[in-house]
C-alpha cells in the first residue's frame, strides 16, 4: 500500500507539473489591472501543435493604441501628453486620448511621420480595428477669439464677415485658424469688440441692418 501511495503521488507531481509546464505567461501581463481578450483561436481542442507554436492571439483592450500619419511639416508641433480628441465611426460623441509616441523618422516617400495615441477604454466600448480620426491639441491659447463659422463667407480663398457699424453692414477681411464644433478662431482682421452678422448671405458693405435684441440675428 505504502507503494502504491508512493506512486499515485508520483503520478500527482508529474501532472501537476505538466500543467505548470503547460502555462505561460503573457508579456507585459504584470501590469496590474491587465485584462486580455482572445482576438484569434490557432488551434483546436484535439490538435497536435508543435513545441513554439502560437495557439491564440491576444489584445489589451485597455487601453487602446491609435496610430496616425502626420504631415512632415507638423513635426515641431506635435509633442509627447499632447490631448486628442478622437471620433470613431460607430459611436457617438468624442473619446480622449494622449500622444505616447512620437516617430522621430520621416517616411521618404510619404513625407509623413507616426504619432502613437494612447486611447483609454475601461468600459470596453471601443474595439480594435476600428477606423477614427484624431484631433490634436497643439497649442492652449485661453483668449484666442472665436466668431461662429456660419458668420464668415469664403470666397476664392478670401475670408471676410460683416461687422455693424451705426446700423450699417462694413466688410472686413479676417484670417483664420483651427476650426472646432462650428466655431472658427481669428488670427487677423478682428479684435473683438465688433458686432457681427450672424448670416452674411446678401449683404455688402452699406447695407442697413437691423440689429434685434434678444437673441434676433442681424
Amino acid at each position: 500500500q505504502l507503494a502504491e501511495a508512493r506512486a499515485q503521488k508520483a503520478q500527482i507531481e508529474s501532472a501537476e507539473q505538466r500543467l505548470v509546464d503547460t502555462l505561460h505567461i503573457v508579456p507585459g501581463a504584470q501590469r496590474e489591472g491587465a485584462e486580455y481578450a482572445v482576438a484569434q483561436r490557432r488551434v483546436s481542442v484535439g490538435d497536435l501543435v508543435n513545441v513554439g507554436a502560437p495557439l491564440f492571439d491576444l489584445i489589451d483592450l485597455d487601453p487602446l493604441e491609435l496610430r496616425v500619419r502626420l504631415p512632415e511639416r507638423h513635426g515641431d508641433a506635435i509633442a509627447v501628453g499632447q490631448r486628442v480628441r478622437i471620433r470613431v465611426e460607430s459611436h457617438v460623441g468624442e473619446f480622449e486620448g494622449k500622444v505616447a509616441r512620437v516617430n522621430p523618422a520621416v517616411d521618404v516617400r510619404t513625407r509623413t511621420f507616426e504619432v502613437e495615441i494612447a486611447v483609454p477604454n475601461p468600459a470596453r466600448e471601443l474595439r480594435p480595428g476600428s477606423f477614427a480620426t484624431a484631433e490634436i491639441d497643439t497649442r492652449v491659447e485661453p483668449d484666442v477669439l472665436q466668431v461662429e463659422r456660419a458668420s464668415v463667407a469664403t470666397f476664392a480663398g478670401v475670408h471676410k464677415v460683416f461687422v455693424i457699424v451705426d446700423a450699417v453692414a462694413q466688410e472686413r477681411v479676417i484670417e483664420l485658424g483651427s476650426e472646432r464644433e462650428g466655431r472658427v478662431e481669428v488670427l487677423r482682421g478682428l479684435d473683438g469688440s465688433e458686432k457681427l452678422a450672424r448670416r452674411p448671405r446678401g449683404l455688402v458693405t452699406g447695407t442697413p441692418v437691423r440689429v434685434v435684441d434678444g437673441g434676433g440675428e442681424p
